[in-house]
């Protein structure tokens, strides 16, 4: 299973995201791999589009999305991730 997060080079709540996403799937034990697109290519503009992640950084993770430097929290992205089958 991937995540898909979406950042940007120079952002330090993207740091903070992928940080959280990567002690998430370890306390989660959980198999999956993080799908990291930078916000600067047409790439990330189209996942951004059809996953509805209007800032970033922001990140999908199962059905549900985080975007933006105060809609994430590592509890709510360690529940998410223990939500993942």
């Amino acid at each position: 299973m991937e995540i898909l997060f979406i950042y940007a080079n120079s952002c330090r709540d993207c740091r903070r995201m992928h940080r959280f996403l990567e002690k998430a799937i370890k306390e989660a034990e959980k198999d999956v791999e993080i799908l990291e697109v930078n916000s600067d290519t047409e790439k990330a503009i189209d996942l951004a589009i059809e996953h509805g992640i209007e800032d970033i950084p922001g990140c999908v993770i199962g059905d549900t999305k985080f975007f933006g430097k105060r809609g994430f929290s590592y509890s709510g992205i360690l529940e998410a991730m223990k939500q993942l089958p």
